[in-house]
């Protein structure tokens, strides 16, 4: 019961992340799209629209079956790992960082897949920080607490739950075909 309801919730967290962008990135086209800045805070915050074919300040400009082909491969990851973390109280923090990122990084997919480039609207002036989004939101805070998770909450060993997974698969294989592995 508590897998299906840790399944159950991470599936309607990841739906509701990824609709809000939708719907900013929806509204950043009605409301954005070919007309002047808003600004919200002079001179800190601006709502502006741009079409970003990139990635942050728009390096690899052009390159989206990479980035295609490289989000599918990290949500196939962050998939597996979520699936085989253990169902224990100590892994919900990192369980939450997989799924906000996978949000994220699901938001931004779909733009590329869609429109062959990522909406991107909110812009601070302040710091003359690149044009970014939601799921752009999503993807930094998620992946600041995953470092923050492994360099200071969880130890070396809270890992082992992956590299077990791998053993287990490798020793079945080895059962698989006879065992006679590492035998010249």
């Amino acid at each position: 019961m508590k897998k299906a309801l840790r399944y159950i919730s991470s599936i309607l967290i990841l739906a509701v992340l990824t609709g809000i962008d939708r719907i900013t990135k929806y509204l950043s086209v009605l409301y954005l799209k070919d007309k002047e800045p808003f600004t919200v805070i002079k001179g800190v915050l601006q709502l502006t629209y741009i079409q970003n074919t990139g990635s942050a300040w728009g390096m690899l400009a052009g390159k989206q079956t990479f980035f295609i082909i490289i989000t599918f491969t990290m949500l196939a990851v962050m998939t597996f790992v979520f699936i085989i973390t253990p169902h224990e109280r100590r892994y919900r923090p990192l369980c939450m960082v997989l799924v906000t990122l996978a949000s994220g990084a699901a938001g931004n997919l779909t733009d590329r897949i869609a429109n062959g480039y990522v909406h991107d609207f909110i812009y601070f002036q302040l710091i003359d920080f690149p044009v970014f989004n939601f799921a752009d939101i999503c993807v930094v805070l998620s992946m600041i607490a995953l470092i923050i998770l492994i360099f200071f909450v969880y130890k070396d060993n809270d890992f082992d739950f992956i590299k077990n997974k791998f053993r287990k698969k490798k020793s079945s294989t080895a059962k698989d075909s006879g065992g006679d592995e590492g035998i010249s």
